[in-house]
């Protein structure tokens, strides 16, 4: 056990106060107006934040009151096991107000107003305000709660965002090799692209398509299309071709093809000379690694990109 005199160094003041100096005289009181805390607290948090209405009966009255039980056993306890505890049960409040769409400041929030219902109750019940050790205790409780949660909803996000990638990736990777037609796989990848504000969408002389620029007009993305205009007339206007960024953009889309050029011929990536997913992703890596600096070196010489070597 830490010593308070001059002993052992504390590495956390606050923490070492709740796993091992009891609080009775703090963690009673805060146990028997569990209702008073429950009701002040949930009023605060339907004035703050008016839409939680989902946040009420069923889960405001389980694990709220679950989660100040926890807290004042960890105060009333002489040893680490029932801040353990605390630490170990937290995060289902955060797991539970990601599911119900609550964002991280949301989540701040209700534990602030937590904090300070905690503290007002409790200085109800004792008729006087906490001295410094017993709110270093209860700060320190609530502290816990409120980063075990925070992290649990931050990996809840977390995981839901990588989810959300890896299955809009594989769908797309599926359609677009179950539907021939690369002009049906590419309105998919643009249908798929994040945000609603205009893009533009560079493709070949291949994609000058009537229909498929017309979808894409629909979609609003300015498709910035090589035209095709051999014994035909291009479905890419002057809507398109008048400003500057089409010309631009004809310019630089071809970059991504030298890119794929030079690590054929030059990083002798045309045939690859090793198998296995890691040996092939390695020597990719090192081969774009490599076009980076030839690419690096010739912007400072002023070299123009198509005669990298």
């Amino acid at each position: 056990m830490p010593q308070w005199g001059g002993g052992t160094r504390m590495r956390n003041p606050k923490l070492e106060i709740l796993k091992y100096q009891p609080l009775a005289q703090v963690g009673s009181p805060l146990r028997g107006r569990k209702k008073q805390i429950l009701y002040a607290w949930r009023k605060k948090v339907m004035e703050v934040l008016p839409h939680a209405d989902e946040l009420t009966l069923s889960q405001l009255h389980n694990s709220v009151p679950q989660l100040i039980e926890q807290i004042a056993d960890a105060l009333e306890a002489a040893d680490p096991g029932p801040t353990a505890e605390l630490m170990r049960s937290s995060p289902d409040h955060g797991a539970t107000r990601f599911d119900q769409n609550f964002k991280l400041n949301e989540l701040l929030i209700e534990y602030h107003l937590l904090r300070g219902t905690v503290f007002e109750n409790l200085s109800k019940a004792l008729g006087r305000e906490l001295t410094t050790v017993e709110a270093m205790g209860v700060n320190s409780s609530i502290d816990v709660a409120l980063r075990r949660a925070a992290v649990a909803f931050a990996a809840q996000q977390v995981q839901d965002l990588k989810a959300q990638t890896e299955a809009t990736a594989k769908y797309l990777s599926f359609l677009s090799h179950d539907i021939r037609g690369n002009l049906n796989a590419a309105l998919l990848m643009a249908e798929a692209l994040p945000g609603d504000h205009r893009v533009t969408l560079g493709a070949d002389k291949g994609y000058d398509d009537h229909d498929f620029v017309a979808e894409l007009r629909h979609m609003e993305i300015t498709p910035h299309i090589a035209q095709n205009d051999t014994n035909r007339r291009s479905s890419v206007d002057d809507r398109t071709t008048r400003h500057a960024g089409y010309q631009l953009s004809q310019k630089k889309r071809k970059r991504i093809e030298e890119v794929f050029g030079w690590m054929k011929s030059i990083g002798l990536l045309r045939k690859v000379r090793h198998r296995g997913l890691e040996r092939v992703g390695w020597i990719f890596t090192f081969t774009a690694a490599a076009y980076n600096l030839v690419r690096i070196r010739n912007l400072m010489r002023g070299t123009p990109q198509s005669q990298c070597a």
